[in-house]
């Protein structure tokens, strides 16, 4: 699972810059870029906490959104379309 993809997500539903996120995790916005784009996808739990937290999106909401539909099988499908609906909105709110 790379967890990049799914913070750019994220980060652009939330209209954020890289440096804004970078600014507010503690980290630099070049290391933000590599996290994004895959290229430093074992930064840390604690790094993509201070991330997710940066974008407002709990943790492990990031992670469920960054799951594969083969890492989510066997999982409900309409608990998995509501869970997905509810992290959509969070992410599209400004808060």
């Amino acid at each position: 699972m790379n967890l990049g993809p799914t913070i750019k997500r994220l980060r652009q539903m939330r209209q954020m810059t890289q440096q804004e996120v970078a600014d507010k995790a503690g980290i630099g916005r070049a290391y933000m870029s590599r996290i994004e784009h895959g290229s430093r996808p074992n930064c840390g739990i604690a790094v993509m906490e201070r991330i997710a937290n940066a974008i407002g999106v709990p943790l492990p909401l990031v992670v469920f959104m960054a799951a594969s539909r083969r890492e989510l099988s066997g999982v409900d499908t309409v608990t998995c379309g509501n869970v997905i609906d509810a992290i959509n909105a969070l992410a599209n709110s400004r808060g």
